[in-house]
């Protein structure tokens, strides 16, 4: 009977072992190319707020679409958030030269709000040789409206008749940017925003459902990074997290090199895989070359990843690495596209 069992055993274990094979998910950071880019002929720039309002000189006219029930103070810092948040998402690029304090520059309002003039050459030219960049990026107006409400809603049947609050917080943002370059008469860019942020939250307690709103200036501020963040991937690449499928179980080496491959050490896990790719069985070469195109993937390398990846499916045809052959191929024709606005040669 032992022998038996142990015949078994020999006979359908490596059919057992191979249908273990599980996928785990994995997080990873991937360049994408900008929508409308700014010509490579800017690889350094100083941004520009024309939008600040000077506080001891002018005041805000009441009928003004800026904000009607916050103060200039208010307003100021969320042009200047703007500006603070767009250097940080461009300092995440690769497609600028890195932006510090000293290229944060501001041209408060002085007099009635109106669409800004031109900047001119000469103007554009003299900061562009005292900061030494390429270009001028300038936040040219701003208008943000803020409002917020509360309605009282009788209870129906689905509340067992008890009254609820419907909060809602709105910000309407107006903005445009301009983008100037050195020795240039006009602008080389520009572009204008208008998009409303909304928040809304129900509750039986009007306490409650203003306590989960946004105050007017956290409002604000979320506006703000929401206008450089559009800018900001309209003219440069910019990083996305995404997810992907690896093999992660099924035999011992593969637990090993997936704990490599968790903790950066593609090295290490690289490895192992190409050790399992010597085994003779194709759902384990499968698997190990499915985990050698991600590890190619993050290297920048796609068009290897290619090849590993249609290797794999070869061999074990999963609808999941059908799809990752696909992630695989816009990659590579967005890697060219990305090599032109980041003015590599290839």
């Amino acid at each position: 009977m032992y022998t038996m069992q142990k015949i078994l055993f020999i006979l359908f274990g490596p059919l057992f072992f191979t249908s273990c094979i599980s996928f785990s998910t994995i997080s990873i950071q991937v360049l994408e190319p900008a929508s409308d880019p700014l010509t490579t002929a800017v690889g350094s720039t100083a941004l520009l707020n024309r939008s600040i309002f000077d506080p001891l000189i002018y005041r805000v006219p009441e009928d003004e679409r800026i904000l009607d029930s916050v103060l200039v103070t208010s307003y100021n810092l969320a042009t200047t958030e703007v500006l603070f948040s767009l250097a940080d998402i461009l300092n995440e690029s690769p497609r600028f030269a890195f932006i510090d304090n000293d290229k944060l520059l501001e041209m408060p309002v002085t007099d009635k709000t109106k669409e800004k003039e031109i900047l001119e050459p000469s103007f554009v030219n003299y900061l562009c040789d005292s900061l030494q960049v390429d270009g001028i990026i300038s936040l040219e107006n701003y208008y943000v409206e803020y409002n917020d409400t509360l309605i009282k809603v009788p209870g129906e049947s689905g509340t067992q008749w008890m009254d609820y609050y419907i909060g809602r917080t709105e910000v309407l943002i107006d903005g445009k940017w301009r983008a100037y370059i050195r020795s240039e008469d006009s602008p080389v860019e520009e572009f204008r925003i208008k998009d409303t942020l909304s928040w809304e939250y129900s509750a039986f307690s009007a306490e409650e459902t203003l306590i989960n709103l946004p105050a007017a200036e956290e409002a604000l501020i979320e506006a703000s990074y929401f206008t450089a963040l559009t800018y900001a991937r309209r003219i440069a690449p910019y990083w996305l997290e995404k997810e992907r499928y690896y093999y992660s179980t099924g035999n011992r080496l593969l637990r090993q090199a997936s704990v490599y491959l968790l903790s950066d050490q593609l090295q290490n896990a690289e490895t192992v895989y190409e050790t399992l790719i010597g085994r003779n069985n194709k759902n384990t070469i499968a698997a190990a070359s499915l985990n050698l195109a991600l590890i190619n993937e993050l290297r920048g390398d796609f068009r290897q990843a290619l090849v590993l990846a249609r290797k794999s499916f070869r061999l074990k045809r999963h609808p999941l690495t059908a799809g990752y052959i696909e992630i695989l191929e816009n990659r590579l024709e967005k890697s060219r596209e990305l090599d032109e606005q980041l003015g590599i040669n290839p």
